[in-house]
């Protein structure tokens, strides 16, 4: 198991490492080299780095179970919220350890627009955060930054399970529209993983696998975890639960989300009609926020 004290001492040790520098190349290499790569890319010297630089460490501590590793910080999100560890509120008072990520796009609170800066929290005095992040300023450096409790440019934190976290964490988590241990909340991200489906298996009275079974994959980049695409297009038989939303949406019960189902669903919504599933979809923002509130979407 690892400390907060050990990612913060590991984190500290880089403290000055700039962008081209052996150091660099050595966070670089050092992530590429651990397997699997998150979509299979290999990152370059020229890259952003700051999410390269907190996947590192973990890689480093041996202790990438807590967080998963990425490269790009939206798509961290999504793998925080998948291991009930994101905390969907940039006001609250982080811990040390934390892992603050920003959206410099939004200067005001709640922000939930696309994340795109993470880094650690080092600590936290008197409403002041202190943060260890790659990749910061230019040229890209491994540094300190000090940003006001709340600020309008904070996207959010994953609190991952460190020895020695107490039950108050969970807790935190849950409240703040993450996913706890027990499920009871989905952080309302935009992103259509087990979790949600699990969640809605249990309200349209289907098997709770967290399975979307054999689906047409028409690259929507909103679906994540647990969707079962298949090849050729004639072998796709389609999911239980996708034929029950069909029906209470009075459209082909076929068990297959393609565009036609999801503009039904969208038009249910009240949210743009384009047919797609996209990266922080609004249609499942939309059925996030139901299920929390425990009924069905459609």
């Amino acid at each position: 198991m690892t400390s907060v004290s050990q990612v913060l001492t590991e984190a500290r040790k880089y403290l000055g490492i700039r962008m081209g520098s052996s150091g660099h190349h050595n966070i670089v290499d050092t992530y590429n080299a651990h397997k699997p790569l998150a979509l299979g890319y290999k990152v370059r010297y020229t890259d952003n780095w700051c999410d390269t630089f907190v996947s590192f460490v973990m890689i480093k501590l041996g202790a990438t179970a807590l967080t998963n590793t990425e490269c790009g910080v939206q798509r961290h999100v999504a793998l925080f919220s998948k291991l009930g560890i994101w905390i969907e509120d940039g006001t609250i008072t982080p811990k040390p350890g934390d892992i603050i990520v920003y959206n410099w796009d939004d200067t005001s609170q709640p922000n939930d627009g696309f994340a795109d800066h993470i880094g650690f929290v080092e600590k936290v005095s008197g409403g002041i955060i202190t943060t260890i992040e790659g990749n910061k300023g230019v040229p890209g450096t491994v540094a300190r930054r000090q940003i006001s409790v709340g600020n309008g440019v904070i996207r959010g934190y994953a609190r991952p399970r460190y020895t020695g976290e107490s039950a108050s964490a969970a807790t935190t988590v849950e409240n703040a529209g993450g996913i706890s241990a027990s499920a009871a909340k989905l952080a309302v991200d935009g992103y259509w993983g087990v979790q949600l489906t699990k969640a809605l298996q249990k309200l349209y009275g289907t098997t709770q696998d967290g399975v979307v079974s054999s689906q047409y994959n028409w690259k929507n980049a909103g679906l994540t975890s647990g969707w079962q695409f298949v090849l050729p297009a004639s072998a796709v038989k389609g999911s239980l639960l996708i034929a029950a939303i069909q029906r209470s949406l009075g459209v082909k019960a076929d068990g297959i989300l393609g565009p036609d189902t999801i503009k039904a669903m969208q038009r249910k919504a009240g949210t743009p009609v384009d047919g797609k599933i996209s990266a922080q979809s609004q249609l499942v923002m939309y059925m996030q926020r139901c299920v929390n509130a425990g009924k069905r979407p459609f």
